[in-house]
């Protein structure tokens, strides 16, 4: 009865071990994934903007973009987190993006000084610093390695732009600066994909 009441115990503790290690492959898929699509977006966004006249509304549009979509973003990963903690039982903690989202909305006035001007070079268009910000964020709370090298590259990727961006409008380096956005995009999409995938194959 022992032996069998032991065996039980120890496959429930393995079945809330995978649990919990498909729970973490989320938290590294998902951000990447949330961010990369944002970012794909806003490339799409500037890109008509490059291609059209630059209207006043226009230029409204691509200032707020970040600072609404960063907010967005992290209510999705927010409620994905949530319900992972209900469905499998493996708690918030670290993976919760409370405090981030929290600190996030109280820090905009502070981010929109910092990070505006930078949108003003080029046109508008060098905008990677702020997702890279965010991501550093939640890779500080949750711990992840992963997560902090996806925020440098995409920080790497804003100066690249940033560089490219200083450039005369409609000139091939302001549209080279639309292209390390996508670039970026693409990778951490896929990036999160495929660790949403690996996290999945785990039984």
């Amino acid at each position: 009865m022992n032996g069998t009441t032991g065996v039980a115990e120890t496959a429930a503790e393995l079945h809330h071990l995978r649990q919990r290690v498909r729970a973490d492959r989320q938290t590294i898929g998902l951000p990447l994934s949330v961010f990369g699509a944002l970012t794909l977006a806003n490339a799409a966004l500037v890109a008509a903007h490059a291609a059209t006249s630059q209207t006043a509304v226009a230029k409204l549009a691509l200032l707020l973009y970040w600072p609404c979509a960063g907010a967005i973003g992290l209510l999705v990963l927010g409620w994905h987190a949530g319900r992972v903690a209900q469905r499998a039982g493996v708690g918030g903690g670290r993976r919760s993006y409370r405090p981030v989202t929290i600190g996030y909305v109280a820090s905009l006035p502070v981010l929109a000084v910092l990070f505006v001007p930078v949108f003003f070079v080029g046109g508008y268009w060098a905008t990677l610093e702020w997702p890279a910000a965010i991501l550093t964020a939640i890779s500080v709370r949750q711990r992840n390695n992963t997560l902090y090298g996806a925020a440098v590259g995409t920080a790497l990727a804003g100066l690249a732009q940033g560089l490219f961006a200083a450039t005369p409008h409609g000139s091939s380096g302001a549209w080279a600066a639309i292209g390390v956005e996508v670039a970026l995009g693409v990778a951490l999409t896929l990036a999160g994909l495929m660790a949403s995938r690996r996290g999945r194959a785990v039984r």
